[in-house]
């Protein structure tokens, strides 16, 4: 059975469950700014309250998808200003790194240790792979990343 979780006329998407299944994330503009929202999930119940995650007035796209160990990986900004953040267990944000390009689709590895995302530079697209920073670590915009794919087609 198809079952609505959300309603209204903000914009949602990119929906990701929790790893453990009990919780929905998604990205909506609800309120005329853009953030993750967390719904509780259920197979019997189905979805519980909206709970607003992210809460910078800068807006944030997409959940990446579920948090591991706490922390969840997402994008923030619209167009070349997009970069990655990180919003630890504790609920602080903060950037993943500092530098100017454009960082988009961050995704992380399993076991929680590697972020893999898009960069966008004038000269094209790259995948690049860093380690996670601990809640504790300043933002880097040096290595260590490693290219994994470039496409300077785009």
């Amino acid at each position: 059975a198809v079952v609505r979780v959300t309603g209204g006329s903000a914009w949602h998407r990119d929906p990701a469950f929790t790893r453990d299944g009990t919780a929905l994330l998604y990205a909506a503009d609800s309120g005329g700014r853009s953030a993750i929202w967390s719904r509780p999930w259920s197979a019997t119940a189905g979805a519980g309250p909206a709970v607003r995650v992210t809460g910078s007035a800068l807006g944030a796209a997409a959940p990446p998808g579920p948090p591991v160990f706490g922390q969840l990986l997402f994008a923030r900004g619209r167009g070349a200003s997009s970069r990655v953040w990180v919003r630890e267990a504790d609920g602080r944000e903060h950037r993943l790194t500092i530098g100017e390009r454009t960082e988009r689709l961050p995704r992380l590895s399993p076991d929680g240790r590697l972020v893999a995302f898009l960069v966008e530079e004038e000269a094209g697209r790259q995948v690049v792979v860093r380690v996670v920073p601990g809640p504790t670590d300043r933002p880097m915009d040096a290595p260590p990343e490693r290219l994994v794919a470039a496409d300077s087609t785009a």
